[in-house]
């Protein structure tokens, strides 16, 4: 029966790999989630600083310009700050994607590994298989050309002719 030596270090080796592509995944989710968080926060700076625009066209108030100003500034800082955090995701899932080539490329190199010694193990059980068939092809020549009688046969577990036809009928 086929056993590849490092069967264990390859099994633990997958499952590392399965486990970088699931953080992997995850960090790449929550990075699609804080662009929309970016997103967000400078459409609602745009849209304020319009309505603000219009407001000022429309004769409104210095103390509701000065509160729209803060208002737009705080929204402005909200944007820079999701800018770095987004950053910093974008760091933390390129050192997830290296983790996750690093582990995948070390279960191909096992993978190979193992497809090498299947076959190695295939090529030996072919040669195994041909010696006993060559063994028992010359065992089986020996016996007809010599004329060996039936109690040979019996130890040799070798059935003659004549028993044969007796287990067809």
């Amino acid at each position: 029966m086929f056993n590849f030596p490092f069967q264990t270090l390859y099994d633990h080796q997958k499952l590392l790999e399965e486990k970088q592509q699931t953080n992997f995944s995850e960090i790449q989710r929550r990075l699609e989630k804080e662009s929309l968080v970016l997103e967000g926060y400078k459409n609602e700076r745009e849209r304020n600083v319009k309505e603000l625009q219009s407001q000022i066209q429309e004769g409104m108030q210095i103390e509701k310009i000065e509160l729209y100003r803060r208002f737009i500034h705080q929204t402005a800082h909200l944007v820079d700050q999701q800018r770095k955090k987004l950053l910093l995701v974008e760091e933390e899932l390129e050192r997830a994607k290296k983790a996750l080539i690093q582990a995948s490329t070390r279960r191909k190199a096992l993978e190979k590994l193992r497809e090498k010694a299947w076959l190695k193990f295939t090529q030996v059980m072919n040669k195994l298989e041909r010696e006993f068939m060559d063994e028992t092809s010359i065992r089986r020549y020996m016996i007809a050309s010599s004329g060996i009688d039936k109690k040979a046969h019996a130890d040799l577990n070798i059935p003659d002719n004549n028993s044969k036809k007796d287990l067809l009928d």
